[in-house]
């Protein structure tokens, strides 16, 4: 949750992780100072991945579910 509640973040209230654009490169990671995942207890090293430490879930990447296209003739 974001200190002032009034700002809007990346990160919603159940975990997902809102991809956001980069140079107009979509985000595919999650970047924190590893001390924000102190409370976890668990022993990281930058670059680890994970959604979850210690049982604790920390987030999941939302992604749009792919549509089935099929050519269509005309």
């Amino acid at each position: 949750m974001n200190a002032d509640p009034t700002k809007k973040g990346y990160i919603e209230s159940n975990g997902r992780v809102r991809a956001i654009k980069f140079r107009n490169q979509t985000s595919n990671a999650l970047a924190v100072p590893l001390s924000y995942l102190d409370y976890t207890g668990a022993k990281l090293e930058v670059g680890d991945e994970f959604t979850e430490l210690n049982g604790k879930k920390i987030c999941t990447k939302f992604e749009l579910p792919k549509r089935d296209v099929k050519n269509k003739q005309g």
